[in-house]
């Protein structure tokens, strides 16, 4: 059975996976580049599952040549994959794991433009109350830039939840009559 180190705030994101995974066992371990390399060396791990943080050095010294180190969510901005490359260490990420995070958060902020939440919040901090009107999302138009998994699924929130007309478009290249033609629209009732 394979030994995978996670760090511990990766670990407690998906904790139901990684604790009742079936084909190799997950020890949670601090961020801490020191504490994940003595992990891995008395486990014996060959992968490591991390999160944003910078490791520099001690991690590419513990995992066996073979090993990997994926990061949980997109981008690899943290690993040095030179020293990677170097100790015959893959190097991987999780694209797909944080769409649904990024769409909520999406619709979150729309939600609070919509309702004055900053505003607000500030001047409650501050002592002051002052009743502002928001707008109502429902019957509004979104239009969504970028529709891939995440701008689809934010498109989906809005149009089922709020009952938001979607307007989404693709740039994929800068012919304006072009762009004119891959323009959709979203409708609640009848789908993409």
């Amino acid at each position: 059975m394979s030994i995978v180190v996670v760090t511990e705030l990766e670990y407690n994101k998906a904790e139901e996976i990684f604790s009742t995974a079936k084909d190799f066992e997950c020890i949670p371990v601090s961020k801490c580049e020191e504490e994940i390399a003595k992990t891995i060396r008395s486990s014996n791990a060959s992968h490591a599952i991390i999160g944003v943080d910078k490791y520099t050095n001690l991690l590419y010294q513990a995992l066996p040549r073979g090993g990997v180190i994926a990061r949980f969510g997109v981008g690899h901005d943290g690993i040095d994959k030179q020293q990677a490359t170097k100790a015959g260490i893959f190097c991987t990420n999780t694209p797909v794991v944080l769409n649904e995070s990024v769409a909520e958060v999406t619709i979150t902020l729309i939600l609070a433009a919509a309702r004055k939440i900053v505003t607000q919040a500030a001047n409650c901090r501050a002592g002051i109350w002052e009743p502002v009107t928001g707008i109502e999302l429902r019957n509004k138009i979104l239009t969504i830039v970028g529709c891939g998994p995440i701008g689809r699924r934010a498109a989906q929130i809005a149009a089922m939840g709020f009952q938001m007309r979607v307007i989404g478009c693709e740039k994929l290249d800068v012919d304006l009559e072009q762009m004119k033609k891959r323009i959709w629209i979203y409708d609640y009732y009848k789908g993409f």
